[in-house]
């Protein structure tokens, strides 16, 4: 009798430990943000394009919310310090390829609120580009202080100079740094499917703790070389070759790791309260063609055309509920460190707005206008430096130069001020004010 009452006390001290822990558990959910090197509206299926199939990419949208009118910055380091600070490169932007280690990211953001952290992908922020102009481009713990615990990246330090004038390849033959050592894939590895691998494997070990993943591709970036489904991938001849031919196949496989990883979520049964993003950095190539239905769209990453910032940006969040929507709302690349800043119940003083409503069907009153403050500091491209204020139908540079966004979408036009309809006077004014409201060009 005696065993048979320790063992009901052992139980009932199971049980009560068991439901303790269950109410205990974190419910919040996890993030996943990715995004693409280089790949403008035009290129997804879902978003009208005829020349790529993307159907893991299609789908997310379908599941959950496409933005018709999200808005990046030209290039990819302005955009990196743009999503990941929530500031205005007026703020903030000092140089090519750098991000001062003094700002707070997003990571930051995540992992003060007890999350777990990862990127993988490019970084292009340590200032490598620059190398001795900047303090500490050889730290490769410049990710942990950025708020990531861990990190799996092409583009950060390249402390190891291993006697060669092999170039520090992030396709065929990757050199990456993967938390603080060397991964130099001289058997011809693939680097997307290293940071996709990383990221899956971050997942499986963190599922049981909230977590946050960034994942800043490096395709569908030149140079266009084949890939591992590729019919040529075993040319290395092909591969020291910049083709884009070849961006058709890297846009199917930047939407395969999308679809692996969205996989990944649903075997460990995380998908229903995990938040996926998806977005581009600035617009597609300029070398790149691509088809829009009869419309022809030429890229055009680094300009401040709709062609060079006008990105692709869908969100599933299944928890939610909101399934299928199509939003014509503006979205700033500021807007995520705001969302998250939103999700997690806090605030800072950042540039950016929340669209955690949209995502969730409450209120949501849409934003007059969306700024783009463009100066690369980076060679020949900061001669398309420039700042403009738009809404989805008109937009308005620093120079004076006003476009009907809807009738004139390649902007070669520009409507005369003095001669304008009541509707587009009054876009103009609402405009001008905003424009004149920004801090003075330095």
């Amino acid at each position: 009798m005696k065993s048979l009452s320790s063992f009901l006390l052992l139980f009932c001290g199971v049980l009560i430990a068991v439901n303790v822990a269950a109410k205990e558990k974190d419910t919040r959910p996890n993030v996943i943000l990715i995004m693409a090197d280089d790949m403008g509206y035009e290129c997804l299926s879902c978003n009208g394009g005829t020349s790529y199939a993307t159907p893991n990419i299609d789908k997310l949208a379908k599941q959950g919310v496409r933005f018709d009118h999200c808005y990046a910055q030209p290039l990819c380091t302005p955009s990196r310090v743009k999503i990941m600070t929530g500031k205005n490169n007026f703020r903030n932007y000092e140089a090519f390829g750098y991000l001062n280690p003094k700002e707070k990211t997003f990571g930051n953001l995540f992992q003060e609120h007890g999350y777990a952290t990862c990127v993988a992908g490019k970084w292009q922020l340590n200032g490598l580009s620059g190398k001795d102009q900047r303090e500490g481009w050889k730290d490769s713990n410049r990710p942990h202080q950025f708020g990531f615990d861990e990190y799996c990246l092409w583009q950060l330090a390249y402390k190891v100079n291993d006697g060669t004038k092999r170039k520090k390849e992030r396709y065929k033959y990757p050199f990456i740094e993967k938390n603080g050592s060397i991964i130099d894939e001289t058997t011809g590895g693939y680097g997307p499917d290293v940071f996709s691998d990383f990221v899956m494997d971050f997942i499986e070990r963190k599922k049981d703790e909230p977590f946050f993943v960034y994942y800043p591709m490096v395709l569908v970036h030149d140079p266009f070389v084949p890939t591992p489904d590729s019919k040529m991938w075993d040319d290395d001849v092909a591969h020291r070759k910049n083709n884009p031919k070849y961006f058709e196949e890297m846009m199917s496989y930047t939407d395969k790791l999308v679809g692996k990883i969205v996989q990944k979520l649903e075997e460990l049964n995380l998908d229903e309260n995990t938040i996926v993003l998806f977005t581009g950095d600035n617009g597609t190539d300029r070398k790149v063609v691509s088809k829009m239905g009869s419309r022809i769209v030429k890229g055009q990453k680094g300009l401040l055309t709709d062609g060079g910032t006008h990105v692709p940006f869908v969100v599933k969040w299944p928890a939610k509920g909101v399934k299928g929507k199509v939003s014509t709302e503006l979205i700033s690349f500021a807007d995520f460190y705001a969302s998250f800043a939103d999700l997690l119940e806090t605030k800072d003083d950042q540039d950016g707005k929340s669209f955690i409503p949209l995502l969730t069907g409450k209120k949501y009153k849409d934003r007059d206008c969306i700024v783009v403050h463009y100066d690369p500091m980076w060679g020949s491209q900061s001669k398309n430096r420039g700042r403009f204020v738009r809404n989805q139908e008109f937009k308005l540079y620093h120079d004076g130069r006003f476009y009907d966004m809807i009738n004139d979408p390649t902007e070669k036009n520009p409507l005369n001020v003095d001669q304008l309809d009541n509707k587009s006077a009054k876009a103009y004014k609402m405009l001008d004010s905003k424009m004149k409201a920004l801090p003075a060009w330095k």
